[in-house]
């Protein structure tokens, strides 16, 4: 259990592991397919859907020099 949850943790999970919580159910899903981070890039905001799949939008923000650009990045459905 103590592997399993180090691995949960992780801003993506590896295929394996990924296939096999959509196995169990529908949500563990949710955020799985949102795109990767780009360089200096982190989450500011997430929204979570009530959806059948556990939809996901994430706004994300990096520094490009001296202004800052955002990023809104969505997970939605399988």
């Amino acid at each position: 259990m103590d592997e399993l949850s180090n691995e949960l943790l992780r801003d993506s999970l590896n295929e394996e592991v990924r296939i096999s919580l959509g196995k169990i159910h529908s949500t563990f899903m949710g955020g799985e397919y949102l795109p990767g981070y780009r360089r200096q890039e982190v989450e500011i905001a997430r929204i979570a859907l009530a959806s059948t799949t556990s939809d996901v939008i994430s706004l994300r923000a990096r520094p490009p020099g001296s202004r800052i650009k955002y990023r809104l990045g969505r997970s939605l459905g399988m």
